[in-house]
This record gives structure tokens, C-alpha cells and sequence, in this order.
């Protein structure tokens, strides 16, 4: 006699492969949210995704024949949970970065503006090492304290003082003018722990239109309870990226610049060969002379009167300001260090000429400051840096 064919659900089923394989990309997909990149999620999520799908079809359609209905269906919640959970995540992460890095950067561009150059310079620093023990504008402590990396031919403070985009904004303050333009790129920086998120401006000074690239980085700061994230404006040298536009007060502005130049060079040779009536007699002003006799005493001490030593320029004369007279006048404003055999001196050099045309020969010194002096072995980064306490956690906000 025939034997009767087991009823469907004794029959044995096996198992879809799909529904297997799927399974397993599920039971990864979580963690998605431990790795948390973007790769993760197009190599393990979205494949999982797919073949929960196909495998739903497979059992669906095979009328009982092939099993692997429900792994299938857990495959594809966890897949689609764990992609759109971490999809929301990184989106709702993303605009808190975005917020907080945009507002962290207007209220270090606002310090600029404002002349608050020690606490700017402090914003491009690790947050742990912004709880200084001194002023923040005391700029002696701050090239002291930061000595720059040994790669660096002068200290973090005056390499920053440097920058093009602080020179800028510190010398036009208001009239300088940020439009945004959006987020040039964001993403984890190379250690993987830390964002970062570069802003993109258009720049408008009276020399032109410029534009400009600043890179915000997140970074752990220590509080009583652990750690907290803060901020750092990454400077790097290369954020005034390109001259848009340059305006005929800009090409004049550098043609003055380094015709004023020029004549201070030749100011200083006087102090070189020891002519220090002729040196002082060059500030126009007889009451203004003090500055000029203060530098060459400091930079010329223990030096027989007469000879000729080498004293130049140790950094490059920063522009603080700069003033039109007239048509073809112009008064600029320097910062500058000068250096001797054993002594430097900061010092800040007024200029003026009524016709550019002149060139060097129609410049007058108007005014020159004593701003301090240095130990040679405290200019430069790595030598004589001073040792200060370590300051203790902030407490939590």
C-alpha cells in the first residue's frame, strides 16, 4: 500500500542560508554604536538590511519549503534599528558640534576684534593649559610659558601675533568684516577620539577680500568629575587661504610697508655703529627721543661707544595699524624685536611719510617705544622656559 505523505509542518525544512548569513550581520549591527564610522555602517548595516530582505522574500515565497522567517525578521529589526539609531545620532552629535564649535570660534574672533590678544592666543592652546597663573595679557609670562614646539624658530605667543589672520583682525578690528560661507569640512581628527569642523569665511578688510579657512577642534578638558569636551582653535599658519580681491589701498598699503622698511634698516644701522646722537635725532620729535635713547643704552650696554656691532631685526616687524595721510601719505604703526650680541628689545616703531613716491628717503620716525627687554635664551622655543605650578581642575559647569 502507498504510504500517506507527512502533513507539510512534520515535513523537515531546512534552514535558508539568506536567514543565516542575515542573522549574523544583525548580531554585529549593533555595534555600530562602539566603532561609530560611517564605513561600518555600508559594510556591515546596510548588507544585514539587504539580505534580511531578500531572505524574508525567499521564506515567503517557498510555500513552507525553506524555514528562517523569524531569524530573518530579527535580522532585519536589528539591522534597521541599529542603522537608523546610529543615523540619528550622528546627525543630532553633528549639530551639537556644529553649534558649539561656531559659537566657541565667534567669541575667539570677537577677542581679535577687541584687541584681547592673550586670551585669543590662550583659545589656540589645550584647554588643561589655558588655566595660567598670571594676566592673560601679560605677554612676557605668555612667551615664557609657551616656548613653542622645537621646530618652531620663535615662541607659540609671537609665532601666533604672526599669524596672518590675527595680524588682520587686530589691526582692523570692526572694519574688518567675516561673512560665512558654511562648513568647509568636519569629521574625527587622526586620533579618532576628537571632531573637528573647518568654517569657511570671506574676509573684508581695506586691503581687499580674502578668504579663509579655520579649523575648531574638540578636546578633552579636565574637571573635578573627569573630563569634559572643550574647544581649540587650530592654527596652523595657512587660514587666510587666498587674496579674492585686492584693492588699490592694499597694493599701496605693501608698496609703504616696504619702503617703511627699508628706512628703519637703515635707523638701526646708526645704532650698530654706535652713533647714538645721530640714532636718537632721528625721532622728529625731541620729546618722543626717550624710547630711542632707552633701546640703544639696552641693546648696546657694556659695548665700548663707537663700535660697530651687528644688531638687526629678530622677527619681522608686524604691522599693527595703518593710516592713510592724504593721497599718497600713509602712517604705520610697527611691532618689532631687535637684537643685539646679548640682549633683544620689544619695541614698537612709528612711521610717516607725506608722498610714497619718496621711497625710503621721504619716511620720518615719529615715535619709538622701549616695550621690554628679553634674555636671549627666552626668544626662542625650547630655551629658558619658565617652570609654573600646575593649576587644579575647574570645577564642573
Amino acid at each position: 500500500m502507498p504510504v500517506a505523505a507527512p502533513p507539510l509542518q512534520d515535513r523537515y525544512q531546512p534552514m535558508s542560508f539568506l536567514a543565516v548569513a542575515a542573522l549574523c550581520f544583525g548580531l554585529v549591527a549593533p555595534l555600530v554604536f562602539l566603532i561609530d564610522q560611517p564605513w561600518y555602517c555600508f559594510w556591515v548595516v546596510l548588507p544585514g538590511i539587504f539580505l534580511a530582505v531578500l531572505a524574508r522574500r525567499q521564506v515567503l515565497r517557498s510555500d513552507g519549503a525553506v524555514a528562517g522567517y523569524i531569524p530573518a525578521t530579527l535580522a532585519a529589526i536589528l539591522t534597521v534599528g541599529s542603522g537608523v539609531g546610529w543615523l540619528t545620532k550622528a546627525v543630532v552629535v553633528q549639530a551639537i558640534v556644529d553649534h558649539e564649535s561656531s559659537r566657541f570660534l565667534d567669541d575667539w574672533l570677537s577677542k581679535l576684534k577687541q584687541g584681547q590678544i592673550g586670551s585669543a592666543f590662550l583659545d589656540t592652546q589645550r584647554p588643561d593649559l589655558r588655566r595660567v597663573s598670571f594676566a592673560v595679557e601679560d605677554e612676557r609670562n605668555l612667551r615664557l610659558h609657551f616656548p613653542g614646539r622645537k621646530d618652531d624658530s620663535f615662541n607659540a605667543y609671537d609665532n601666533f601675533r604672526h599669524n596672518a589672520l590675527v595680524n588682520l583682525l587686530q589691526r582692523y578690528g570692526d572694519r574688518a568684516e567675516l561673512r560665512y560661507l558654511g562648513k568647509a569640512d568636519h569629521g574625527l581628527t587622526a586620533g579618532g577620539e576628537q571632531r573637528f569642523v573647518k568654517h569657511e569665511f570671506e574676509l573684508v578688510t581695506p586691503m581687499g577680500r580674502h578668504k579663509v579657512v579655520i579649523r575648531v577642534e574638540s578636546d578633552f578638558e579636565s574637571i573635578l568629575s573627569g573630563r569634559r569636551r572643550g574647544w581649540v582653535i587650530a592654527i596652523r599658519g595657512r587660514e587666510v587661504e587666498g587674496v579674492v580681491e585686492l584693492l588699490p589701498y592694499g597694493r599701496n598699503l605693501a608698496d609703504a610697508v616696504t619702503s617703511s622698511q627699508d628706512r628703519v634698516q637703515k635707523w638701526i644701522s646708526l645704532m650698530s655703529a654706535g652713533d647714538r646722537q645721530r640714532f636718537t635725532a632721528e625721532i622728529a620729535d625731541a620729546n618722543r627721543r626717550a624710547g630711542a635713547g632707552q633701546i640703544y643704552d639696552s641693546l648696546r650696554a657694556d659695548i665700548p661707544e663707537q663700535q660697530s656691532v651687528g644688531i638687526g631685526v629678530v622677527l619681522p616687524m608686524l604691522l599693527l595699524a595703518d593710516e592713510p595721510k592724504g593721497t599718497t601719505g600713509w602712517r604705520l604703526r610697527f611691532s618689532t624685536l631687535l637684537e643685539s650680541q646679548t640682549r633683544e628689545i620689544d619695541c614698537t616703531i612709528v612711521m610717516e611719510t607725506d608722498n610714497l613716491a619718496d621711497g625710503p628717503g621721504g619716511w620720518r620716525l615719529i615715535d619709538c617705544t622701549f616695550d621690554g627687554e628679553r634674555r636671549r635664551q627666552d626668544s626662542s622655543g625650547g630655551r629658558g622656559a619658565i617652570s609654573m605650578p600646575p593649576a587644579p581642575p575647574v570645577p564642573d559647569r
